[in-house]
């Protein structure tokens, strides 16, 4: 609730990302909504809490831990998700954000952890393993090379393999002709 706290909580990606010239920065007012508990929809059934980890005043990392009571209903879980996860390259800072997030929802009675999965469906999920080389697709995750050794190094394991690819041509030239009309009638 602290508009200090909530600004360097959105900003961190910025510092983290500022050598990495493949990264998409997230739309900066969408984060401060979903930071608004007596403004957005989501906890109107469910809850979230925010951690960050300084040391002397540097922010180091910044996570979000979620209980969705919907989701928890109507799966029959007791499962808590972890979001917006971004740290410096320091184990010791990942291993406390993520020490607050599972403490977090174990206190909560929740058994699982899950993440890096988001406020909704279609927020993006997972993390990116192979292809820090590339653009991100739309709905792929992009996040340092690092990341990957902090979640090892915790203990948590891989649920599923999400595959994106790139398409050098395509199958038909006349969708280049199509893609022009369509972008001449709108504001595309």
């Amino acid at each position: 609730t602290n508009p200090r706290q909530v600004s360097q909580f959105c900003e961190l990606p910025f510092k983290i990302y500022r050598d990495f010239p493949l990264w998409v920065p997230p739309i900066e007012t969408e984060l401060k909504q979903i930071m608004n508990r007596s403004k957005h929809p989501y906890y109107l059934h469910s809850d979230a809490e925010f951690f960050m980890v300084e040391d002397n005043g540097e922010l180091l990392g910044r996570i979000a831990v979620l209980h969705n009571r919907n989701f928890c209903n109507h799966h029959d879980q007791k499962t808590a998700f972890f979001y917006y996860f971004e740290c410096v390259e320091n184990a010791e800072a990942a291993r406390l954000l993520l020490l607050a997030a599972t403490d977090w929802a174990r206190t909560r009675g929740l058994n699982l952890i899950i993440g890096p999965k988001g406020f909704m469906r279609s927020s993006g999920f997972g993390l990116l393993i192979h292809g820090h080389d590339r653009s991100p697709a739309l709905g792929i995750p992009y996040n340092p090379p690092y990341y990957e050794k902090f979640f090892d190094d915790f203990g948590f394991t891989k649920e599923s393999d999400t595959f994106s690819g790139l398409l050098n041509h395509h199958l038909n030239e006349k969708i280049h002709l199509i893609a022009e009309k369509v972008a001449k009638r709108g504001n595309f």
